[in-house]
């Protein structure tokens, strides 16, 4: 029998998975999204494909669109980079 310590998630979801889906909920486009966040469609491509992380600013107006919380918004994203450093 495995110990949980042993497990290793296979596939860890980005924010960009979770904007995603909030954008679809909440039937948004996302050109809206990017002027609701201040940022150009090209800035918020890379953190929706997860290459740029989320910033403390963007985590508050992602809050604040979405009607979540700023710290949900930094969990997903410093628990993806942790991810992606530990399987390296």
């Amino acid at each position: 029998m495995k110990r949980t310590s042993d497990v290793r998630v296979y596939k860890k979801f980005g924010p960009g998975y979770f904007i995603s889906e909030q954008l679809k909920i909440n039937k948004m486009t996302k050109a809206i999204l990017a002027n609701k966040l201040d940022l150009n469609c090209d800035e918020l491509n890379d953190i929706m494909l997860n290459k740029t992380p989320v910033s403390t600013e963007i985590a508050v107006l992602l809050a604040k669109t979405f009607n979540t919380t700023s710290v949900y918004w930094k969990n997903i994203d410093i628990g993806y980079r942790i991810w992606l450093q530990e399987v390296k």
